[in-house]
C-alpha cells in the first residue's frame, strides 16, 4: 500500500488512527520526501534500524487500512 493521500485524507487518518509520536515522525518524513528516499535513508534520518523502521511503517499501514 502506498502512503500518498490528499491532505484532507491525512487529517482524517490523524483523527481516527491514534498514531504514536514515532509513527507521526515517519509519516511526516514520508510525506515530505516520499518516493525520493529509500526506506533505509528514512530510517537513517530518524536514527532507527531499518528493521524498526519497517516494523513501524507496517503498523502505520495496518492502522490506515482499517479505515479505507
Amino acid at each position: 500500500m502506498r502512503l500518498d493521500f490528499y491532505p484532507h485524507e491525512w487529517q482524517r487518518f490523524y483523527d481516527l488512527c491514534g498514531f504514536t509520536d514515532e509513527e507521526l515522525k515517519i509519516i511526516e518524513l514520508r510525506r515530505r520526501y516520499g518516493g525520493n528516499w529509500t526506506n533505509h535513508r528514512h530510517a537513517a534520518e530518524l536514527c532507527l534500524s531499518t528493521r524498526t523502521y519497517d516494523r513501524r511503517l507496517a503498523r502505520i499501514k495496518r492502522k490506515i487500512f482499517k479505515f479505507i
